[in-house]
């Protein structure tokens, strides 16, 4: 095994690529340090590293990755998200609004109605953002920033105190910021006590691989890919990506997102993360700094790899994505096989494929869906085939409501199971002479919403049913489960406890 993963490091083009691409600006020395906070300008000049790391768990890096640096405001969009953890979306919108402020990061950017900060990534934002997180002293509040973030890292980060003390020192612009937030009445805390809770997020100390494995976590909705274990719900992830989308480059933002196309957040201390969702996270250090306050040669890097790989998040593929992996039909039973990700257009293929079988209906036929990797039932005969499922913790919620739906499902006589044509063994909703779906939400290969299966298709089993309840008034026993309204309570919930 070692010397599979040895092979593996050795063999890995995708750090060749991100190496390739860092050579390529290295000579770029525009730019310079950020000065205002002093111990930024002491920093060594040359240092210059990437990381990516993919949802999967894999990392690669290239030049100074290892090098330390402070992550400044890149700290900003996760603890909005870890807010919005605590609080929900609304209650911290009380407090901070949603808008780009198209202005420097450190102007006074507060609506003239409300008094809240414009965003929670501009400082006034960020400090009143932070001010939101709960605990009994400056101490505790800040404890839970740092082992928040350490857990978006998937290590233990601490502060570099010459950094605080010198922010401490020269952080009078921000304070002016907080005075201006408490007396709106959107500043929680003291002033004191909110900038130095700001402060020290400031000052903890994160390398681009950190930066990577944070970033990852936003992609793959909340959930560290190194540890498996889930940081944040899903929502708040989809939140914070949504803020650096239109936020997170400060004025500078529109033309970062037409010209690189990736979420981002920059930090005067010369890291930027990058964000592409649902496949990876990347992170960049560079200190010298351009007029909008963000690295130079890590942007440089981060618009090269957009182009080069076709990474913008608007990006159009060659083709449509299908779910369908086979569609066959037999005497008078066809068979429709799925996989993958079910959204808007993959549940459009399967219904125009459904309706374009309507001469079977008519004929008395059979139509039978079902999905390959359902996460099914204890004891099922896919289990009994496949053996028992293994469901990891930010699929639990998913797998407790289909099982519910299933079991109902099952009473109403309607829950199947046999042979796909390709001779693997899947579960199936069935009703003669009408389209049906299974409801295996509770596998990541298969999943619409964390919450129901996908409305359309629970429209057309709820039509099914009221034909199947007309014409065999006895077939039916039990109606379908209604959504569950734990997320809808809470939409910023966890998944999991």
């Amino acid at each position: 095994m070692t010397d599979e993963r040895d092979a593996r490091a050795e063999i890995d083009p995708i750090r060749d690529a991100l190496a390739a691409v860092v050579d390529r600006h290295r000579s770029n020395h525009a730019g310079a340090v950020a000065t205002y906070i002093p111990e930024l300008a002491d920093v060594d000049t040359d240092g210059f590293g990437a990381s990516v790391v993919s949802v999967h768990g894999r990392v690669h890096s290239a030049g100074d990755a290892d090098r330390p640096f402070t992550i400044q405001s890149v700290s900003k969009p996760f603890v909005y998200a870890l807010t919005i953890s605590d609080l929900g979306l609304d209650e911290v919108h009380r407090h901070v609004g949603f808008e780009p402020s198209g202005e420097p990061f450190n102007a006074i950017s507060l609506d003239s109605d409300t008094g809240r900060p414009d965003n929670p990534l501009i400082n006034a934002g960020a400090i009143v953002t932070s001010a939101l997180i709960d605990g009994p002293t400056v101490r505790d509040r800040f404890e839970r920033v740092r082992s928040f973030l350490s857990a978006c890292a998937d290590r233990e980060l601490h502060v570099d105190d010459d950094v605080f003390e010198s922010e401490t020192a020269t952080g009078d612009r921000n304070r002016a910021l907080a005075y201006l937030a408490n007396s709106s009445g959107v500043l929680r805390q003291s002033v004191g006590d909110a900038t130095e809770v700001y402060f020290r997020q400031c000052s903890l100390v994160v390398t681009t691989e950190d930066l990577a494995v944070m970033g990852a976590t936003l992609a793959n909705g909340g959930v560290n890919p190194l540890t498996k274990r889930r940081v944040m719900g899903e929502r708040p992830a989809m939140l914070a990506l949504s803020i650096m989308a239109t936020c997170g480059m400060y004025d500078h933002s529109g033309e970062w997102m037409a010209r690189v196309g990736l979420p981002a957040k920059s930090g005067v201390g010369g890291g930027i993360v990058a964000v592409q969702p649902a496949q990876f996270g990347v992170g960049v250090y560079s200190p010298r700094l351009d007029s909008w306050g963000k690295s130079v040669r890590g942007a440089a890097v981060l618009q090269t790899l957009s182009e080069d790989f076709d990474l913008h998040v608007f990006d159009h593929p060659d083709e449509s994505r299908s779910p369908v992996v086979s569609w066959t039909t037999e005497d008078d039973v066809t068979s429709g096989v799925l996989r993958g990700e079910f959204d808007l257009i993959s549940a459009e293929t399967v219904i125009d494929l459904m309706l374009e079988q309507r001469g079977i209906e008519d004929k008395g036929g059979t139509m039978r869906l079902g999905a390959y990797y359902a996460v099914l039932a204890p004891g099922s005969q896919v289990a009994e085939a496949y053996g028992e499922p293994v469901v990891s913790e930010r699929h639990r919620h998913r797998y407790e409501f289909n099982e519910r739906y299933r079991k109902q499902l099952e009473d109403s006589g309607l829950w199947c199971s046999g042979t796909s044509p390709d001779n693997r063994l899947v579960e199936f909703i069935e009703l003669p002479g009408h389209p049906f779906w299974v409801g295996t939400q509770a596998h990541p290969e298969f999943k619409s919403r964390p919450d129901r299966p996908h409305p359309l298709f629970r429209e057309l089993i709820a039509a099914a049913l009221q034909r199947r309840a007309l014409t065999e008034p006895d077939s039916v026993s039990a109606p379908l489960p209604a959504p569950v309204d734990e997320l809808a309570s809470d939409p910023s919930a966890s998944l999991t406890s």
